[in-house]
């Protein structure tokens, strides 16, 4: 009976989490973070947490390539009912397809995989916070679907809708 109650619990954390977007097992030229951030893009975005419901969002970045073939994306964040904020983001391919760095957000390292079109990007944040998102390049390579989630304890407290257009 104990055994019961453990697997029910499991497949119902097991429910919160992500699931992969059908993008990533579509044909396709492999997505790559650090050409489509260089430069200027603008996101505009529905935020929705838990206990806050949904807030609109802005996000105006610009990404510069570094010497070491890294990228450091410097964005301006304006979500409704909050001051604007910057955070910024560093991003370094390691392998093919696989890439590592840092966020002002996080509170430990950021991991990147190409699958297909698509990017997935996982990190933690303070507050036992965890972090995936999805960015699913879009027909033409010049705009991404963003979707994040972000739970806690295995259970989702919110999740985000954006599209990401390059400038």
């Amino acid at each position: 009976m104990r055994f019961g109650g453990v697997a029910v619990g499991l497949l119902a954390l097991a429910a919160c989490t992500a699931a992969a977007p059908p993008e990533a097992t579509q044909a396709g030229p492999a997505f790559d973070p650090v050409a489509f951030f260089t430069g200027p893009s603008h996101g505009d975005g529905k935020l929705d947490q838990i206990m806050k419901g949904i807030r609109t969002v802005t996000v105006d970045s610009v990404g510069t390539p570094n010497r070491d073939g890294s990228l450091t994306l410097t964005q301006l964040i304006a979500m409704q009912g909050d001051p604007p904020r910057t955070r910024v983001w560093k991003l370094k391919q390691v392998a093919p397809g696989r890439y590592v760095g840092s966020l002002t957000d996080a509170s430990g390292p950021v991991e990147t995989v190409a699958i297909g079109r698509t990017i997935r990007i996982r990190y933690p944040m303070k507050g036992g916070l965890q972090v995936e998102q999805w960015l699913i390049a879009l027909p033409g390579g010049t705009v991404l679907d963003n979707r994040m989630t972000v739970t806690k304890w295995g259970m989702r407290v919110a999740t985000l809708r954006e599209r990401i257009e390059k400038r």
